[in-house]
């Protein structure tokens, strides 16, 4: 189980770029370039249909091949004086790359080299941090935060309307608290929700940790709390999904869980630093 699994892992640590606050720092790219971690590096994306990773880095998006780690295009970018990098995130759905602003509202699409604004939205800044993923072909997008409270509800964007709609958990009878920077692991038609922060109304200045691990049932659109976990013995710093699993790391220990046997798996962590800005799994 330990070799194969670190057989795997290899996948996992390729695809981890890290970023200093100090010093700067070179990540050498095959044979013909390198990134600087001193430049600014916004955000990136595996795109598994092509075998490459994109990164968006100053004005350009650099395409890097994942089997030898050679950078095969940089594209110029022409973006409005209305789009700030460091305030979006970039998706992929289908084979299309989107920049979704990380406040709610604007997004956009990378069209050859262009980024094209899609929606007629405002940025409502009332989800700040909020979890944004992909689910076949859709754009969703959880909790976030803004003035001194959290969300608990999902909205996806609508492509035909052109803006963000409401998600709504109708079949629930038990919702989980509003939350921010949580991770969000996908399972066929179940999502599951842990870690992050919350904010308590009785101190809104100090967010606290979401100690919570709940299931979202997409076909009955109902949540389902399994269950909470101790703060101490389980400080997140990144999560994937690994497989039919999710990759937990953390300083000193890599934590395989399988979240529906409730069962866990722990390794020694030497490999990947709490600098990592984005990991990877690619199969």
């Amino acid at each position: 189980m330990r070799e194969h699994f670190l057989k795997q892992l290899l996948y996992v640590v390729l695809f981890a770029f890290t970023t200093s606050v100090s010093t700067a720092q070179t990540i050498q790219l095959g044979k013909s370039d390198s990134f600087n971690s001193d430049e600014n590096f916004f955000t990136s994306v595996l795109h598994p249909l092509r075998n490459q990773i994109w990164f968006f880095q100053n004005d350009s998006i650099k395409i890097i091949d994942i089997d030898n780690f050679n950078i095969v295009k940089s594209v110029p970018i022409s973006f409005s004086s209305d789009f700030i990098p460091k305030d979006y995130e970039m998706v992929l759905s289908g084979d299309k790359i989107y920049f979704v602003n990380n406040y709610g509202g604007k997004v956009f699409q990378f069209i050859s080299d262009s980024l094209i604004r899609r929606d007629n939205s405002n940025t409502n800044r009332m989800q700040n941090e909020s979890s944004i993923f992909v689910n076949n072909g859709v754009i969703y997008r959880y909790g976030g935060y803004g003035f001194w409270s959290t969300r608990n509800m999902f909205t996806y964007f609508d492509d035909s309307t052109k803006d963000w709609e409401l998600f709504h958990a109708s079949g629930s009878d038990v919702f989980p608290r509003g939350s921010f920077s949580s991770h969000f692991i996908q399972t066929d038609s179940v999502w599951y929700l842990f870690g992050g922060k919350y904010i308590d109304q009785k101190q809104p200045y100090e967010p606290k940790r979401f100690n919570e691990l709940w299931k979202f049932n997409v076909d009955k659109l109902k949540w389902t709390k399994l269950g909470d976990y101790s703060i101490d013995v389980f400080p997140l710093l990144k999560a994937i999904k690994y497989l039919d699993k999710v990759l937990v790391v953390m300083k000193d220990e890599l934590l395989l869980i399988d979240i529906p046997s409730n069962s866990v798996d722990i390794f020694e962590n030497d490999i990947i630093g709490d600098n990592v800005r984005q990991l990877y799994f690619n199969r």
